[in-house]
């Protein structure tokens, strides 16, 4: 059977031009890192994006033998994105 981890926003150098893309023109001049904080404190329940290792704790997990009967899941690891 297939898990499928659905991640939220992740603190990785692919957040920072996201969220500073320059044909945004509400993004020039400002800094990328400000931004993802304002992003994450606005739009994640937890206020904060999410740590590399996060996802791969949870990939690791569905992995193991701890997830052994596991089957059919979507694990979402995203600060609560989605419940909110």
């Amino acid at each position: 059977m297939e898990c499928r981890l659905s991640p939220g926003p992740i603190d990785t150098p692919m957040l920072r031009v996201l969220v500073a893309r320059p044909d945004q023109k509400s993004t020039i001049g400002l800094d990328p890192e400000e931004l993802v904080q304002k992003r994450a404190h606005g739009s994640v329940p937890l206020g904060r994006t999410g740590k590399p290792e996060e996802i791969a704790n949870a990939a690791l997990f569905l992995l193991s033998d701890e997830a052994s009967f596991v089957t059919g899941a979507a694990l979402p690891v995203d600060g609560g994105v989605t419940a909110a």
